[in-house]
């Protein structure tokens, strides 16, 4: 296996196979993160707004919607009682003629109202089709571009806008359909941390930062259950999209401590994988770089976080700035025999150094 080592939740491998987005493939638990199309022939970008509450179209009213009937209706209501009070009134006697003007007069009035009020059809519509708090302000969908959508002039180009709303309808409901998936399932920490940070971190949290402002939590603490010394496990970084409830546990690996020189985060031992089990039941999105790689290509690494985000959302709003980045270069994760062999050699060094020449410039 190879970093970045990208791990998937059963629930939301499961959820994903239930419900397929267009343009991604399904979800597995030890999948590395495909990557996406950019640009080219093969992909096209709209851009959509999402809000909580959406205005009405009062621009065109169509034959065929429910607006139009209940239009139409109210102004014949209208026109009718009018045309009673002014011609058939008075064919009554005296007494009778103000009060049919008042009963006429009254029932305009209601049926001028009706024709502005929304119909309960309108109002489940709107309420279903927007979650409770914006999930973002500005939204790409990706959707595969047909061999025919390359002419100027083609059908797909005359239904595009028809393909676009439909894209907007089914992404919006997936997100609502995914939030509901994850609420209360995800495991909450207890608070912060103070376990050691790597001197990798710091550098690369300031990357991290930039790509996913306000949504980067450092050092949160997990205690490990059945613990006899009460100890705990810490994330290096966690990336919350708390609109989704969706959580993503971001771990840098070394091959050894700078110290002792003693292996970590070897392949053949366990207590990675017990930590990785740990946060899946959890129902965390967990990926795990090399050291190197956050430290020598950090924007790549962001790039690999952002199409994890897209894969499991179909949200681009983060991978967009990033689509110019290279594709990550994978690294082979490492036993302890080879761990050790790279601490011989101080192998951390070699790239630890960019820091120092990272921050002197």
């Amino acid at each position: 296996m190879s970093y970045p080592v990208i791990l998937y939740p059963k629930l939301l491998v499961d959820f994903r196979r239930q419900h397929p987005l267009p343009c991604y493939q399904p979800l597995d638990r030890d999948h590395e993160s495909a990557k996406l199309t950019q640009g080219g022939s093969d992909a096209v970008r709209t851009t959509v707004l999402l809000h909580a509450h959406k205005a009405p179209n009062k621009s065109i009213v169509s034959p065929t919607s429910p607006n139009f009937t209940r239009w139409l209706v109210c102004s014949s209501l209208v026109f009718g009682l009018l045309g009673l009070m002014n011609a058939a009134v008075p064919r009554f006697p005296q007494n009778l003629q103000q009060p049919i003007r008042v009963v006429s007069l009254l029932g305009a009035a209601v049926a001028i109202a009706g024709m502005g009020r929304p119909s309960k059809r309108d109002i489940k519509t709107e309420g279903s089709s927007s979650l409770q708090q914006p999930i973002v302000e500005q939204l790409e969908v990706t959707r595969e571009r047909t061999p025919s959508s390359k002419q100027a002039t083609s059908p797909a180009q005359n239904s595009s806008e028809d393909g676009r709303h439909l894209s907007r309808a089914r992404l919006l409901d997936y997100l609502e359909q995914l939030k509901v998936n994850l609420s209360g399932q995800v495991l909450q920490p207890i608070g912060a941390s103070d376990a050691p940070v790597g001197r990798s971190e710091d550098a690369f949290a300031s990357v991290l930062e930039r790509y996913f402002p306000g949504r980067v939590k450092r050092q949160l603490e997990f205690p490990i259950p059945q613990s006899e010394k009460g100890r705990s496990f810490s994330t290096d970084f966690a990336v919350v999209l708390e609109e989704i409830g969706l959580y993503i546990d971001v771990e840098i690996d070394e091959p050894f401590d700078l110290k002792k020189k003693r292996p970590t985060h070897c392949i053949d031992d366990y207590h990675d994988r017990y930590r990785n089990g740990f946060f899946l039941q959890g129902n965390w999105i967990i990926i795990r770089f090399a050291e190197e790689q956050v430290v020598r290509y950090p924007k790549s690494c962001c790039r690999e976080i952002a199409s994890c985000v897209a894969q499991v959302t179909g949200l681009d709003k983060f991978l967009k700035p990033l689509a110019g980045e290279p594709i990550l270069q994978p690294i082979p994760q490492w036993t302890k025999k080879q761990a050790r062999a790279l601490a011989k050699t101080n192998y951390r060094d070699t790239y630890l150094s960019l820091l120092s020449e990272k921050n002197s410039t």
